[in-house]
């Protein structure tokens, strides 16, 4: 049994029509991912010890940050942070976003705190 991220790479499954030619990948991978964080400082300090280093992007250029970026990988996805006072308000249950009235506990790997 394949993991979902070879899945996601190679789709063992000959595809046609408009997603692909015949043998070729279908889903290659992410171009961008966007979170939420209601503290942005822990967050990006969590993100910079996970990822290794520290985001590319920072906005504004001082003082606490209200939105962050890192690139990764051999195509440079991107991953950002948001400040959650940005995050917009829907005017009913959105269907492709999450979102979290509480803050979970962040611990890097490795992390003795």
């Amino acid at each position: 049994m394949s993991t979902l991220l070879e899945r996601m790479v190679v789709d063992p499954v000959p595809r046609t029509g408009y997603l692909g030619q015949k043998g070729t990948p279908v889903f290659r991978g992410i171009a961008n991912v966007n979170l939420i964080a209601p503290d942005m400082d822990r967050a990006v300090a969590w993100y910079t010890d996970v990822m290794g280093a520290g985001p590319y992007f920072v906005r504004p250029d001082s003082g606490t940050p209200q939105y962050a970026e890192w690139r990764f990988g051999d195509d440079e996805d991107e991953l950002a942070l948001m400040d959650a006072s940005f995050r917009p308000a829907p005017s009913r249950p959105a269907r492709a976003a999450c979102s979290s009235t509480s803050t979970p506990t962040m611990s890097a790997p490795n992390s003795t705190g």
